[in-house]
C-alpha cells in the first residue's frame, strides 16, 4: 500500500493498557497511518462517531465495554470498518469466537510489528475491494419543492438501467412520501426501489432531496444527504419556502451539494440541468 494511501487511512486502537496503545500507535504511524486511541470500549464508540475510521484494533477484555461490544457496534453501524481483536495467548478461544461474530482477524500479545502491519494491510485491502463492489453509485440528484415541483436536477452519471420510466418512478416515490405511504419510523430517510435502482429521499423544511443510484452500501450517501439538507435549509430555506417558479435563484446551489457531487464513486459529471416540472 502506497504511503499517500496510508495517510488517508485512520486506525482506531482500543486498549486499557497505555503501553499497548502507545506501542501499536508508534508502529502504525511509522508506516504512514493516522492513529487515534481509546482506553475503553465506550470511548471507542465516541471515536467511531467523531472520526472517519478505516480500521479498529481492539482488546477483548476492557472495562466499561469490552471488545465484543465494540465489535458488535462496529458491525451494526459501520459495516465496512474491519475489526481486529487483541488477546493474550490464554484467551485465543475468545478471539476465535470474535471472528465468528465478524471480526477480520486477531493478534496475540505481545504483538509483533511484522504481523501487525501485514494484518492491517490485508484488512484494508479486503475492505477497499468490498467497498468498491458494494458502494452506492449516484446517477441523478434532485431537489423538489414541497408539493413535488422539481427546482434542481443534476444528471451525474446516467447508466443503462435508468430508462425513460425512472423519472416517473421517482415522482411516484415522492408522492408516496408526501402521502405518508412509507412504512418506516418518523424522521428516517426514505428509500424507494425500482429494479436494481434505489431512490433515496431526505426531507427538508420545505423541500425533498432525492438521489437516484445503485448499490447496497447506502449508509455513507444517507449521512451526506442529511448534511446537505441542513446546508440547503440554512442557505436557501427562505427562497424555497417562497418559490413560485423559475430556477435562477438556485443557480449557485451546488456549493451546498458539494459532498454529494464530489464523492469519489460518482463517476464522470455531465453538464448541469436545471428543470422545472408541472405539479404532480
Amino acid at each position: 500500500m502506497e504511503l499517500n494511501e496510508k495517510i488517508r487511512k485512520t486506525i482506531l486502537v482500543v486498549d486499557d493498557e497505555e503501553v499497548i496503545r502507545d506501542t501499536l500507535r508508534i508502529h502504525l504511524e511509522k508506516e504512514g497511518y493516522r492513529v487515534v486511541t481509546s482506553e475503553n470500549g465506550l470511548d471507542a464508540l465516541e471515536a467511531l462517531k467523531e472520526d472517519e475510521v478505516s480500521l479498529v484494533i481492539t482488546d477483548i477484555k476492557m472495562p466499561k465495554l469490552d471488545g465484543f461490544g465494540v465489535l458488535e457496534h462496529a458491525r451494526k453501524n459501520y459495516g465496512y470498518v474491519p475489526v481486529v481483536m487483541l488477546t493474550g495467548y490464554i484467551d485465543v478461544e475468545l478471539a476465535v469466537d470474535a471472528m465468528k461474530m465478524g471480526s477480520f482477524h486477531y493478534l496475540t500479545k505481545p504483538v509483533r510489528k511484522k504481523e501487525l502491519i501485514a494484518t492491517v494491510e490485508d484488512a484494508l485491502k479486503k475492505t477497499d475491494s468490498e467497498r468498491e463492489l458494494e458502494s452506492f453509485h449516484v446517477s441523478q440528484l434532485y431537489i423538489l419543492a414541497d408539493g413535488g415541483l422539481v427546482i434542481y436536477h443534476k444528471d451525474i452519471d446516467s447508466v443503462s438501467t435508468f430508462d425513460s420510466d425512472i423519472f416517473g418512478s421517482m415522482l411516484t416515490a415522492v408522492r408516496m412520501f408526501i402521502d405518508h405511504s412509507f412504512d418506516s419510523d418518523e424522521g428516517d430517510g426514505k428509500m424507494f426501489e425500482y429494479g436494481n435502482s434505489k431512490i433515496l429521499i431526505e426531507e427538508g423544511e420545505d423541500f425533498f432531496l432525492v438521489v437516484i443510484g445503485e448499490g447496497r452500501d447506502i449508509m455513507l450517501i444517507k449521512e451526506k444527504m442529511k448534511k446537505t439538507v441542513k446546508r440547503v435549509e440554512r442557505n436557501y430555506g427562505n427562497e424555497i419556502a417562497s418559490w413560485r417558479g423559475g430556477t435562477e435563484v438556485f443557480a449557485d446551489i451546488e456549493s451546498e451539494l458539494d459532498e454529494l457531487l464530489e464523492m469519489e464513486n460518482l463517476g464522470e459529471e455531465s453538464e448541469q440541468n436545471l428543470v422545472l416540472q408541472e405539479d404532480l
